[in-house]
C-alpha cells in the first residue's frame, strides 16, 4: 500500500512537472473556464492538462458538435492555436478591463474570419448554506463595524451574489477563524428577497448533517436508512475527520458496513474490511467512509455528500437516490491530499447545476508555508428531472 501511495505521488510529480514547464500557471489562469457568445450561440472551455492548454470550440451552428483548437500554447499573454488545417491562425486575448475572452480566427477554407469574437464568463450566482450552530448576523455593508440588519438561521441556504477582497480575523488568540464579507439574497424567491453582507467563513458548499433542527428531505432519508440499520445518528458519530480541513464546521456520520449496503456504496467501490474511525496522529489506518452532508437539488430526489478518507488523500462523491431509497447516479466533487496537495479539486452550486473545479499548486509558491493554487479546469453537470448528472457545455 505504501509503495503504491509513493509511485501514485511520483507520476503524479512528473506530470505537473510537464505543465509547469509547458505553461506559467499565472499566465493562464485568466483564461480557465466556461466562455459563451451571444448566450449561448458559441462556447470555449479552456483547461490546462498535463500536454499543456485545452481548448475545446463548439457552435450552434455546427450542431454544438465538440472541435479543439490545436497545438495552443501562450505567447505574449494570449493563446494560440491552429484550427481545420491552419497554422496559428487562432489567437484567443484576455481583455483586462471588460473581464471578456477575444476571439479571432484568419481566414480558412470558405470561412470568413473572425475578429476579436466577444466570449462572457459563465458565472452563475453560487448556492451556500449557513453552517454556524447559531444564526449568523446580516450586515448592511461588508465591515464588522456595519449595523446588523438581519440574520440567516443555521441550514438556511442563501445566494451569493459577490465577495469582498478584504480579509477579517475573528476569534481570540485560542481560537480563530478568517474570511470575507459576502453580499448575498436569501428568503423565499418568491416572495420579498432581502439581502446584506454576512461573514463567509460559515458559508458552505453543502448542508451538514443533523447541525440544525430543521432536516431537509435529505436528511430525513439518511435518518430513514439508520432506521433500516437499527443505528442513531450519535452511535456513528465522528471525533476526526481529514474534511476538517476544509471545513471545521462539518457535522460527519460514520458509515459502517450496514449503512454502506444500504446506500448502495458498492456502485462506487467494493467495501473495505478494515475501514475503521480515523485518529488524528494515528500512524496508519486505511480507510475511513462518512456522510458529510447534504444538498438540495430537487424534490424529485435525495442527494447526498459521502466522504471517503484515505490514509493521506480524502475524496469524496455527490450521491442522488430516488424517492424509494435506490441510487441513481453519482459524480465525484472533491479530492486533496494531507501530506502534499499538488492538485485539489472541490465543487460549487448554482441553481441546477454542479461546477466541479480543478487546481493546480502554484509554481510561485511554498507548498508548505502559504501554498497557493490556479484554477485548470471547470466541469460543469446539468441534473435533469430523473436525477443524472449530465455533462454540459451549453443550453444555460
Amino acid at each position: 500500500m505504501r509503495e503504491f501511495i509513493l509511485l501514485v505521488c511520483v507520476l503524479m510529480i512528473a506530470q505537473i512537472g510537464i505543465a509547469q514547464q509547458s505553461v506559467p500557471l499565472q499566465s493562464i489562469s485568466k483564461f480557465i473556464g466556461l466562455w459563451t457568445f451571444n448566450q449561448g450561440e458559441e462556447f470555449l472551455n479552456i483547461s490546462l492538462g498535463a500536454e499543456g492548454v485545452v481548448v475545446e470550440f463548439r457552435a450552434q451552428s455546427d450542431g454544438f458538435e465538440q472541435r479543439f483548437f490545436d497545438e495552443c500554447q501562450i505567447r505574449n499573454g494570449a493563446i494560440r492555436g491552429n484550427f481545420l488545417g491552419g497554422v496559428e491562425n487562432v489567437t484567443i486575448e484576455f481583455d483586462e478591463l471588460r473581464n471578456e475572452l477575444l476571439l479571432s480566427i484568419s481566414p480558412f477554407h470558405t470561412f470568413s474570419p473572425i475578429v476579436n469574437q466577444k466570449f462572457e464568463s459563465v458565472s452563475p450566482n453560487l448556492l451556500k448554506y449557513v453552517n454556524s450552530k447559531t444564526a449568523l448576523n446580516v450586515r448592511s455593508a461588508p465591515s464588522l463595524d456595519a449595523k446588523v440588519i438581519d440574520q440567516v438561521g443555521s441550514g438556511m441556504r442563501v445566494e451569493v451574489l459577490s465577495t469582498d477582497t478584504i480579509t477579517y480575523k475573528i476569534g481570540s488568540e485560542d481560537y480563530c477563524c478568517f474570511g470575507q464579507f459576502s453580499k448575498i439574497h436569501f428568503g423565499n424567491l418568491k416572495d420579498e428577497i432581502t439581502g446584506g453582507y454576512v461573514f463567509n467563513y460559515y458559508l458552505s458548499d453543502n448542508k451538514s448533517i443533523f447541525l440544525s433542527a430543521k432536516l431537509n428531505s435529505s436528511e430525513q432519508f439518511i435518518l430513514d436508512v439508520l432506521n433500516q440499520a437499527n443505528l442513531n445518528p450519535d452511535s456513528l458519530k465522528l471525533t476526526y475527520t481529514s474534511f476538517y480541513s476544509i471545513e471545521e464546521y462539518l457535522n460527519p456520520m460514520g458509515i459502517n458496513k450496514d449503512v454502506f449496503e444500504l446506500l448502495q456504496l458498492g456502485r462506487i467501490g467494493p467495501y473495505f474490511e478494515e475501514a475503521k474511525v480515523k485518529v488524528p496522529d494515528e500512524e496508519f489506518y486505511e480507510l475511513q467512509y462518512s456522510v458529510n452532508g447534504t444538498v438540495d437539488l430537487s424534490p424529485n430526489f435525495y442527494s447526498i455528500v459521502v466522504g471517503y478518507d484515505y490514509y493521506n488523500e480524502y475524496e469524496a462523491y455527490l450521491i442522488n437516490y430516488d424517492l424509494n431509497g435506490k441510487l441513481i447516479d453519482y459524480i465525484q466533487v472533491k479530492y486533496d491530499d494531507t501530506v502534499e496537495s499538488f492538485t485539489p479539486m472541490y465543487e460549487s452550486y448554482a441553481e441546477g447545476q454542479v461546477f466541479v473545479s480543478s487546481y493546480l499548486i502554484s509554481d510561485q509558491t511554498d507548498q508548505y508555508e502559504n501554498p497557493s493554487y490556479e484554477k485548470t479546469k471547470v466541469q460543469v453537470y446539468k441534473v435533469n428531472d430523473k436525477g443524472y448528472f449530465e455533462s454540459v457545455y451549453f443550453n444555460w
